[in-house]
């Protein structure tokens, strides 16, 4: 046997051996790297949405009810006679419409939440359910105040945009350290 033979024994196994270990780790950081993203996308869904909600949540409590809020069917129109009956009927449509906004972007949330709960653990939900309580809170004031249960203007509500912060807050921090990463 001369040494040409004897290298190409060794050094074709060992070639072979060595693209093995390499074409391994490339797909262990390929597989990382679709975790990676999908948990990024993830966090990045949960923060636009929670600044979505937030947004959403200062709306439905702003006293602020604009006349193209303030919107009438036609048969609400026709139905109602004075210019009293008309303005408290489109007072009440606002907020049904900003209470309906609102929910459709705290349902959105919570659905997100549990997708990261199931990823990141229980300590997911436990950050968000400060912020979910306050749309509770709201929810509850105008669903008494549209059903007329003796609350006299939805402007007395008070969440108050330091308690949305603070609220927020915990939220933020850990979604956007899990965008640093």
């Amino acid at each position: 046997m001369d040494l040409y033979q004897i290298l190409k024994d060794f050094a074709s196994p060992s070639v072979a051996f060595i693209a093995l270990i390499f074409g391994y780790k490339q797909l262990q950081n390929w597989k990382n790297q679709l975790v990676y993203s999908q948990q990024h996308e993830l966090a990045k869904k949960i923060l636009l949405k929670t600044f979505l909600s937030r947004n959403a949540l200062k709306i439905s409590r702003s006293s602020f009810i604009p006349v193209q809020e303030m919107t009438l069917s036609k048969e609400e129109l026709e139905a109602l006679k004075t210019f009293e009956e008309k303005k408290e009927q489109g007072v009440l449509n606002a907020v049904n419409s900003r209470l309906k906004r609102c929910s459709e972007q705290f349902k959105e949330l919570d659905n997100l939440i549990v997708e990261a709960e199931i990823i990141w653990g229980s300590e997911v939900a436990d950050l968000s359910n400060n912020f979910l309580r306050l749309y509770d809170k709201l929810y509850r004031y105008l669903e008494t105040f549209v059903r007329k249960d003796g609350i006299s203007n939805p402007r007395d509500y008070t969440i108050t945009d330091e308690e949305i912060d603070e609220a927020l807050k915990p939220i933020e921090t850990y979604f956007r350290n899990k965008l640093l990463r």
